[in-house]
């Protein structure tokens, strides 16, 4: 039996692993398949590599046992962290102030994805209305999307745009 290797899997809250193939027996008679289980889990549920752990080995082919000093496998494997998506909730509204900037992103968004009882915040670097005119104002875009858990990323998206209104300026 040879140390497991390139254990990997999406972040899911857990720290439980899949043995499936990430192992090799030695010394079998030729054409014979052997299968081997176990109980597995990473040494952290967060995202990283990190070492993993295997108990309760067990073969399903009764011709072959683990030699008694064999209790555990090791190995290392790499939890990657989970693809979530964000959407713009509600309309984004200012007073017509001469510019196209909008808003801090502040909490009108929404996080789809997120494992059960994990959290996160995004947060963006700058808001920007795709018009200063109140008459054309209807969408603003945020860029420079931050999460603050390690155990998430937006993958390839880059901003986040959603509906957005400039009400008119009250003069005197």
């Amino acid at each position: 039996l040879t140390k497991a290797t390139d254990i990997d899997k999406v972040y899911d809250g857990s720290t439980s692993s899949v043995l499936g193939t990430n192992y090799a027996l030695t010394d079998l008679a030729a054409g014979d398949k052997v299968q081997l289980t176990a109980d597995g889990s990473y040494a952290s549920k967060n995202a990283g590599a990190q070492n993993v752990t295997y108990i309760n080995l067990k073969l399903d082919n009764g011709n072959y046992k683990l030699a008694d000093t064999v209790t555990s496998l090791t190995g290392t494997g790499t939890i990657t962290p989970k693809t979530i998506t964000a959407a713009v909730t509600g309309s984004v509204t200012k007073t017509y102030d001469g510019t196209k900037d909008a808003a801090v992103l502040g909490t009108n968004y929404q996080l789809t994805g997120l494992v059960e009882q994990d959290s996160a915040t995004l947060t963006s670097a700058a808001g920007t209305y795709n018009s200063k005119d109140v008459a054309t104002a209807t969408t603003v875009t945020y860029g420079g999307l931050t999460l603050d858990n390690a155990n998430y990323t937006l993958g390839a998206a880059t901003s986040l745009t959603g509906a957005g209104t400039i009400t008119p300026k009250t003069i005197t």
